[in-house]
């Protein structure tokens, strides 16, 4: 009897109980899964879209070093133009300077070969001057260092004027009166003429002799007002490539 009884409730608790295992473990076991899964899913699609994220960043990041390393090469060849500009202006100019402010032995020469060459070298000094100008405003800024050196050629030019070529065109003419003169007297018989002669020569070797005292005593005046100049701009030029420096390295 009660074996039967037994029998009988067998079936209905267990469905009870198959029914409560399915509600609450199998359910939540089921949700559980599902959140796993859902989850799983999640951190895949979020582990692509950093690992997306990160290889576009460092792409970009390489970009960045690439074109900042290109910027900061071209920065450096520009820099290093500029100093290039500074120095060589200033090496033309005093070259130029030197050549129109010294009596060199070509410039007193009785050789009117010489004496044009002395010539040749200070057109020749005067251009290569006007060319390192142009590369000197090209590569320097327009400031104050620009107008410096504008201002000090603008000086020694006005300072020195034609002074200098006129000198040696001077030195030509006595030059070509003096030859002429010993040509003649060399031919001459009477020695009243050759006197009169010698006596003409000589006093062009003193007209000469004046030219080139009063040509030094223009350059004594024009280094008295040039060379304080020079020396300003030589420390404006100095002070300007030392920020250079500290630009190229960053500083």
């Amino acid at each position: 009897m009660i074996t039967e009884i037994i029998q009988t409730l067998i079936v209905p608790v267990s469905i009870v109980i198959l029914y409560m295992f399915q509600k609450h473990y199998l359910a939540n076991y089921l949700n559980e899964k599902g959140k796993n899964i859902a989850q799983k899913e999640d951190l895949e699609v979020l582990t692509s879209l950093i690992e997306k994220v990160k290889n576009n960043f460092n792409r970009d990041i390489e970009h960045l070093r690439s074109d900042l390393g290109i910027s900061s090469n071209a920065t450096i060849s520009l820099i290093q133009e500029e100093k290039k500009a500074i120095v060589e202006f200033y090496k033309a100019y005093f070259s130029w300077y030197v050549s129109n402010t010294t009596l060199s032995n070509k410039a007193t020469s009785f050789d009117n070969n010489l004496v044009e060459s002395a010539i040749a070298d200070l057109d020749e000094k005067n251009m290569e001057l006007s060319r390192v100008e142009a590369v000197f405003d090209l590569y320097v800024k327009i400031g104050d260092f620009k107008i410096a050196k504008t201002e000090l050629v603008r000086n020694t030019r006005k300072a020195i004027g034609g002074d200098t070529i006129n000198h040696l065109y001077g030195i030509m003419k006595s030059n070509i009166f003096i030859e002429y003169k010993k040509g003649i007297m060399n031919q001459a018989k009477d020695e009243s003429l050759v006197q009169k002669i010698f006596e003409e020569i000589a006093s062009e070797m003193e007209k000469r002799g004046d030219m080139n005292r009063d040509h030094l005593s223009k350059v004594s005046k024009i280094n008295a007002e040039i060379y304080p100049q020079q020396l300003k701009y030589q420390e404006n030029a100095k002070n300007y490539i030392i920020n250079l420096a500290k630009i190229q390295n960053g500083k």
